[in-house]
């Protein structure tokens, strides 16, 4: 058994205050009451509240890499808890090289605790890259057009042209089957942004005189990414942190309270409980 107290408060009386924080039971039969509470701030995962605009939103993500390259700051609504009841987060983040750089709370919602786990959807992040090796090409294959020129060394290229940017690698061209043909090729970097239909001309000099169209198999989509982090007492103001909170007929709180008031203009009865009875 714990320890017990009734209250019975209106809309506009002070804050009641219990004998210690304490769980809080709607005590007025048929009726739901809707009440500010006060909550007491506890690392055992009881504490419920709004999480707070903090920068150790990203300390709970980083250093998890995902598939995107880059992405345009966006808001990013949470989708689901893996537990807790807490609803309407959502956080703006940016990505770059495939990290998440900044993760800030856009809107805080309510009832999150220290350890809820949150999954979100990073939105607007296709992002295509060059993938596919030119290994063995030629001149008349169907990617490339123009000449490529015998080199016995491998040297090391940035094209221009297409949609996107940061495509480098490296090769040499020699005869093979009685054709020039690419050979010994390296990806440097895939590059960001490209789409299928881009023309990447390699004519900077470096010997090589010739046009790769880029195909739907020479480059990757990468699509959106689902985010999984955890909250942690860091995300939460640490003292009095203020919440409404309804609870139904019967129901008992799923915090303890420090101090609470009702919204409702009648007597209200509240019964608090130091600790949970079995």
């Amino acid at each position: 058994m714990g320890l017990f107290k009734n209250f019975t408060i209106k809309s506009g009386d002070a804050a009641s205050v219990p004998l210690s924080p304490s769980f809080i039971k709607n005590d007025m039969g048929g009726n739901p009451i809707t009440s500010e509470v006060n909550i007491w701030p506890s690392p055992t995962g009881q504490v419920r509240a709004s999480t707070v605009v903090a920068s150790s939103v990203l300390d709970s993500i980083h250093p998890y890499k995902i598939p995107i390259s880059a992405q345009i700051p966006t808001s990013n609504p949470v989708l689901s808890t893996g537990n807790g009841i807490g609803t309407g987060l959502s956080i703006i983040t940016t990505i770059s090289d495939f990290t998440i750089t900044q993760a800030y709370v856009n809107q805080v919602g309510n009832n999150y605790a220290p350890g809820d786990i949150l999954q979100f959807d990073v939105n607007n992040a296709i992002d295509g890259a060059v993938v596919q090796s030119m290994e063995g090409f030629f001149v008349g294959d169907g990617n490339i057009t123009g000449t490529l020129v015998t080199d016995a060394s491998t040297k090391t290229f940035t094209p221009t042209g297409g949609s996107g940017s940061g495509f480098q690698c490296s090769f040499r061209v020699q005869i093979s089957d009685g054709k020039e043909k690419i050979e010994a090729f390296t990806l440097i970097d895939a590059g960001t942004k490209y789409v299928v239909g881009d023309k990447l001309n390699f004519l900077n000099g470096q010997g090589q005189n010739f046009t790769w169209t880029l195909t739907a198999n020479s480059i990757v989509i990468l699509g959106s990414a689902t985010i999984t982090f955890e909250l942690a007492e860091s995300n939460f103001v640490d003292a009095d942190l203020s919440i409404q909170y309804t609870l139904q007929p019967g129901e008992i709180s799923t915090m303890r309270a420090s101090k609470f008031t009702t919204n409702q203009v009648t007597d209200t009865k509240f019964l608090t409980m130091v600790n949970k009875t079995t």
